[in-house]
């Protein structure tokens, strides 16, 4: 009865140990990841000025609060895995960056220039995005992109 088809095998079955040694983060992602963090502590303030400014009042200022606020948590995950090597997030901040590039442009050019509180809201949002672009171009150099690669091929 051993040598049947249907027999369980002889030999001992366990899971393969495989052991994940990340590459060391170049210094690149790391200023990154500090320069995302800047920027996400200095958009808090800049965000709660512009609900401040904002004409919204009961449900329009829960809602635009709420939406803030996912907002917020999205970029708290983004940037952990980005610190943490992930290669999609390093495109989505990329992507978003981009077009928070083309919103706060086309704010800027919509503003009137004689409205001040909004202009100190937009100066603040356009410091925010120079700190967000230099990140982002931190995330692609040449080490930044060879540590992403390696991380994605250990993991794998």
């Amino acid at each position: 009865m051993a040598d049947s088809f249907y027999a369980p095998p002889r030999a001992t079955v366990a899971d393969v140990e495989r052991s994940f040694a990340a590459p060391p983060r170049p210094p690149q992602v790391t200023r990154a990841v500090h320069w995302l963090w800047i920027s996400f502590a200095l958009g808090l303030p800049v965000a709660a000025w512009g609900v401040h400014i904002s004409p919204l009042v009961g449900p329009g200022l829960v809602f635009s609060l709420v939406i803030q606020a996912v907002f917020d948590l999205l970029g708290v995950w983004i940037i952990v895995a980005l610190g943490r090597g992930r290669n999609w997030a390093r495109m989505l901040n990329a992507g978003l960056t981009s077009l928070g590039a083309v919103v706060i442009a086309a704010a800027l050019f919509a503003s009137d220039a004689g409205e001040s509180a909004k202009q100190v809201e937009n100066l603040g949002l356009a410091i925010t995005l120079g700190m967000d672009v230099y990140a982002v171009m931190l995330t692609f150099t040449r080490p930044a992109r060879g540590w992403y690669r390696a991380i994605k091929e250990a993991r794998a």
